[in-house]
């Protein structure tokens, strides 16, 4: 994997989505913050550690040569036939289980630390079966996590049944987890196991309750050989005092004449201070665990060696250097060659591993760092090394056999570790001249102590800055101070107004508030007595003119601002009307308005793309992506939020390319199911689009025939819906960009037939022909969003049957959802009954036209039809127009009940063409979007799209068992996952799962722990984890094919511990974990276990 290009291009893609939503309009600001986004302030440079080599130990062959192993224990632990050669801590974990010594293995992620308990256990089990001894439970392991024991027990079955061991000889391993029926419950009562696989909840359910069955299970384990806790970190606070005491009673109840031997494994207590204290303080948790001495002697930690020479060092490479970063690399590069290469050595020595009485692994470096250092040390400018280096790493992290060697392994893999942060708000100071702009929340200039610092975010549509503020009094006046936009601007008890401040700019000749009356919005105004002014409503928000100092308090000689009290309601700038009903913070972003879910929606499917590229370096198994996020119900909202915006994408991009390829005809109703079916590829004479539509790609004939007929009408369906009026900020709509524009035929006609015109409203004709084209455009588009328009593929009763036929014959997300809310057509109303009158569902069918509508308030303008009308006006004007629209066909009346008409756009009459973005001319809008779209319906001009085959699904406990195993299997999607998939095709077509290739799982902290789902290049964090040993474990997923991996960490910016770590990200990355602590004498605790000893021995 080339992980420097694909790391840059992430930051590429997502520089260009984040800073996409504003435009800031003073140029003092803009330069700043643009200083700083180009100085990667939200992108640091990544972390890059090498991943250290572990030193060897014998084969499991030459252990049993030895006899420390027996014969039979040879013989399961086999790979293809070929004897494991353990690292040398799997081998003192042998050593340390033969002298029946507790102990506990510390070493890192992807160790084979299961194998350090899993030989020596075997062995044991192995020896008293061939010596005659009766099967009973000789161990004991407890895992954290369910998915943990489910991955292992596969694990350890298949060393087992390849053995070719008799089946008196073979080891018996069964999992008891709460998983299990009563029907398996009871054979592992009947038939005690060699090796019990159980969470620490169910064994305290075994110790505790009075069922035969759970007796028998415990009984069965009397004379307890070993008792193992995997991954022993994890038990701190209340739950690992919990699990000290149990594993107590559990050695009291199976073990009381002799002490079991006991096993603790830790990937991340093993960075915790000095080697020989950090032995000491993992043995003091140990022990309390345990409840049996673990010396210091008894922590096995992990044995470095070096890839490269152990006979160079830094001082003997260091004046090579200069010739191999200016010479290019050779075609050929095998591991001896690199032994003794002198920037292999400078890497390993310098990045990846500490020197000393032993080799430890060095903290991660930046990499720009690192290439400082390589510079300074080779005298190569910065430029020439940064180059050489990353693609010296890229070649030697491949595995030789792609380098002209043999060996299959890298020679030196590395992991990138990258931290992104969203933008956040910036903060500055009431001094126009010379402004501070901080991006930390601060009181105060800390270069100007006293002027104050206020959160400032911008207008959506002209980037004006608005500070967030409130208006408070003091003894020594008023003063106004920061505040946080999620506190709701209301007037208090106290005086206090929350409010807005803004600039006032009077040399700029596009600002248009005065304070004068006639440049409040329209909206805001009203006539009475012929005299304009401010509506009732809207008294109590009229901005106020303040001077004010840098201190926040009046000046006559300070800076101007308008007073904006309570919620923002009109850009004084521009004079947009946000949507009443949105969120302060959506109404006025700070830098960027992404979430966390926009942006991990973009980093995973820029990933994902790039892996899909031509000359990616990523093999076509390993072009995927695990996510992980801490909360369960997060997983699910992501899947959805990726796979939506994938589908929204490829949907508009092929809508575009249909629009571009009709060319001046446009696209009418007619042709929008088949040409969009067409500009997405996916007709049925592309073999290799119908894996991605058809629910059976196999199918021919008239299947095939209706399933394109299906996915016509679906998409017919979809292309109206997608013209109804926009509301996502982060995801705007074509029409919302310039790329595509409805015309109406017809039109034309009406503009002109000014006779017409005046016997329905004089001033209509009046106007200025381009102004009627305003006024009609705006009223047939209100139609159009709206869906008021008369087309079955909004009639809610044929969509039903649509719906139906699509999921018969399409694969998801082209097939209608039976959860999906479908939006039907509505009617437009002129008279509509009250609100309050009329039901959810038959409100969802009216589309509201009255005077005091959003039409009406849009249209009822002296600037729009040159005359204000009144209520009573307005009615039969409006209905005049919607007469002379019908007489000319853009309109279709429909009487909706009694004395209730209403009307709806014609859909003959409207053509989808391409836009002015689309045609080379002035774009407006959001700049990533517009590109976006764009570049999707260029892929489709060549018949093919990246997007094809992208998909997400969550992979949490609120999906079930069934549903998660057959999701791994498409993850890995090796041979025999197919094979399993295949297998079972009618139970996953029966619940809607797929059985293709899954590129992206979004996970909560289950899979962190096991699971095996193969191996992986890119790991994604949707928000940093809570400790650095939860970090280690997700980043450990990546890499374990011994390559080159990359690890991507959002850090929201409303997340202070995201922020915290995001500037600290060594800390997490490799940060100290402080041992647990753990409180075994609290006498609630104490108390609640006793009652449970009193309630197993009681006889009820």
């Amino acid at each position: 994997m080339k992980a420097f290009e694909f790391d840059q291009d992430l930051i590429d893609s997502y520089s260009r989505f984040s800073r996409s939503f504003i435009s800031i309009r003073a140029s003092d600001l803009r330069e700043k913050v643009e200083a700083e986004y180009e100085a990667g302030r939200f992108w640091p440079e990544s972390l890059l550690s090498l991943n250290p080599r572990y030193r060897q130990g014998r084969t499991v062959d030459e252990l049993v040569s030895s006899g420390d192993l027996d014969p039979a224990t040879g013989q399961i632990f086999r790979i293809d036939g070929k004897p494991i050669r353990l690292h040398r801590h799997q081998a003192q974990s042998i050593s340390k289980a033969q002298m029946e010594q507790s102990f506990v293995v510390t070493t890192g992620t992807g160790s084979g630390k299961s194998l350090c308990f899993f030989v020596p256990v075997v062995d044991a089990i192995v020896r008293a079966l061939k010596s005659g001894q009766p099967r009973r439970t000789r161990a004991i392991i407890v895992y954290p996590m369910n998915a943990l024991a489910n991955s292992q027990i596969k694990e350890i079955e298949k060393f087992i049944s390849q053995s070719g061991l008799p089946e008196a000889h073979r080891p018996i391993v069964k999992r008891y987890t709460g998983q299990e029926s009563r029907e398996e419950r009871q054979r592992i009562a009947d038939n005690p196991p060699d090796i019990l696989l159980t969470n620490f909840m169910m064994a305290e359910l075994l110790l505790t309750r009075q069922e035969e069955l759970d007796a028998r299970v415990v009984g069965n384990a009397s004379g307890l050989e070993f008792i193992v806790l995997d991954e022993l970190h994890t038990y701190r606070g209340r739950q690992g005092a919990d699990v000290a005491i149990l594993v107590r009673r559990l050695r009291n109840r199976c073990a009381p004449l002799k002490a079991p031997i006991c096993i603790g494994t830790s990937a991340t207590m093993a960075s915790e201070g000095s080697g020989e204290s950090r032995a000491q303080a993992v043995a003091a948790v140990a022990t309390r665990l345990f409840g049996a001495t673990i010396g210091p002697d008894a922590v096995i930690d992990e044995t470095l060696q070096r890839a490269t020479d152990d006979g160079l060092t830094l001082d003997m490479v260091r004046p090579r250097l200069a010739s191999v970063l200016t010479a290019p690399l050779p075609d050929v590069l095998t591991d001896n060659d690199l032994r003794s290469n002198p920037l292999a050595v400078w890497a390993e020595l310098e990045i990846g591993l500490e020197d000393g009485q032993e080799l430890t692994r060095k903290k991660p470096t930046p990499f720009g760092a690192a290439v400082a250092k390589l510079s300074e040390a080779s005298g190569v400018s910065p430029e020439v090394c940064r180059d050489a280096f990353s693609t010296f790493l890229t070649r030697v992290s491949l595995p030789e056999a792609d380098r002209g060697g043999a060996a299959s392994g890298a020679f030196l893999a590395f992991k990138l570790h990258r931290f992104i942060s969203g933008a956040g708000e910036i903060h500055t100071t009431l001094t126009e001249a010379h402004r501070t702009v901080m991006f930390e929340g601060q009181l105060e200039d800390p270069d100007a102590p006293g002027n104050r610092l206020y959160p400032t975010r911008f207008c959506r549509d002209c980037g004006h800055e608005v500070h967030v503020v409130t208006k408070s009094e003091d003894a020594e006046g008023l003063r106004f101070l920061a505040r946080n936009i999620d506190d709701t601007p209301i007037e208090t008890d106290d005086g206090d107004i929350a409010g807005y401040l803004t600039p006032v700019s009077s040399s700029d000749g596009d600002y248009v508030f005065t304070g004068d009356i006639e440049t409040y919005p329209e909206d805001w105004r009203e006539e009475k007595n012929g005299i304009e002014r401010l509506k009732g409503p809207y008294k109590k928000r009229m901005p106020e003119r303040v001077s004010l100092s840098p201190d926040g308090r009046y000046s006559a000689d300070g800076e101007s601002y308008w007073f904006i009290p309570g919620k923002f309601g009109f850009c004084p700038a521009c004079q947009s009307l946000p949507q009443p009903r949105m969120r302060e913070r959506g109404k006025l972003p700070g830098l960027s308005g992404e979430g966390r879910s926009s942006a991990t929606t973009i980093l995973v499917s820029t990933a994902l793309q790039w892996m899909n590229r031509d000359g990616s370096g990523v093999p076509v198994e390993k072009r995927k992506l695990l996510g992980f996020t801490d909360n369960r119900q997060d997983a699910a909202l992501q899947a959805g939020h990726f796979n939506d915006f994938l589908f929204v994408g490829l949907l508009r991009g092929a809508i575009l390319r249909a629009a571009i390829d009709a060319g001046n005809d446009g696209l009418a109703e007619d042709d929008f199911g088949l040409k969009v079916v067409k500009a997405l590829g996916f007709i049925a004479a592309n073999k290799e689009a119908r894996v991605h539509w058809m629910l059976e790609p196999e199918a021919g004939g008239v299947v095939r025939e209706d399933a394109q007929r299906a996915l016509a009408k679906v998409l017919s369906h979809r292309v109206w819906t997608d013209l109804r009026r926009g509301w996502r900020y982060t995801n705007p709509s074509l029409a919302e960009l310039g790329l595509v524009t409805a015309e109406f035929v017809g039109l034309d006609d009406i503009l002109d037939d000014t006779a017409a015109l005046s016997a329905i409203l004089p001033t209509l004709a009046d106007l200025e022909r381009d102004q009627r084209r305003e006024f009609f455009y705006d009223l047939l588009r209100f139609f159009l969003e709206g869906l008021a328009i008369h087309t079955e593929a909004l009639d809610r009763t044929e969509l039903d049957g649509v719906s139906l036929k699509s999921r018969n014959l399409l694969r998801s997300p082209w097939a209608m959802d039976p959860k999906e809310p479908l939006r039907g057509r509505t009617t437009l109303l002129l008279q509509a009954p009250g609100k309050d009158k009329v039901g959810l569902r038959e409100e969802q069918t009216i589309l509201r036209a009255g005077a005091t509508s959003r039409l009406g308030r849009q249209i009822n303008r002296i600037s729009k039809i040159g005359v204000k009308l009144k209520r009573d006006e307005y009615l039969p004007a409006m209905t005049g127009v919607m007469e002379l629209l019908a007489r000319e066909g853009l309109v279709v009346p429909v009487e909706v009940e009694a004395d209730l008409h209403g009307w709806r756009l014609s859909p003959s009459a409207v053509r989808i063409k391409a836009g002015p973005a689309a045609l080379g001319q002035t774009a407006k809008g959001n700049r990533y979007f517009l590109d976006l779209y764009t570049s999707i319906s260029e892929d489709l001009k060549d018949g093919h799209s990246s997007y094809w085959g992208l998909e997400g699904r969550e992979h949490t406990a609120q999906v079930s068992q069934k549903q998660r195993e057959w999701r791994e299997w498409r993850f890995r999607f090796e041979a025999d996952d197919r094979q399993l998939l295949k297998e079972n095709a009618s139970d996953l077509k029966q619940v809607g799962e797929g059985d293709q290739f899954l590129p992206a799982m979004f996970c909560s902290p289950t899979m962190e722990l096991g699971v095996d789902i193969s191996a992986l290049n890119a790991v994604y964090l949707r928000n940093v984890p809570p400790t650095p040993a939860n970090y280690a474990q997700r980043a450990g997923r990546a890499g374990r094919s011994g390559q080159a991996a990359v690890i991507v960490t959002y850090c929201a910016a409303q997340s202070p511990h995201d922020q915290y770590f995001f500037n600290r990200r060594n800390e997490m990355v490799s940060g100290q974990v402080r041992p647990p602590a753990l409180d075994i004498t609290n006498e609630e605790l104490v108390r609640s276990h006793m009652h449970a000893v009193w309630l197993a021995e009681a006889k009820c």
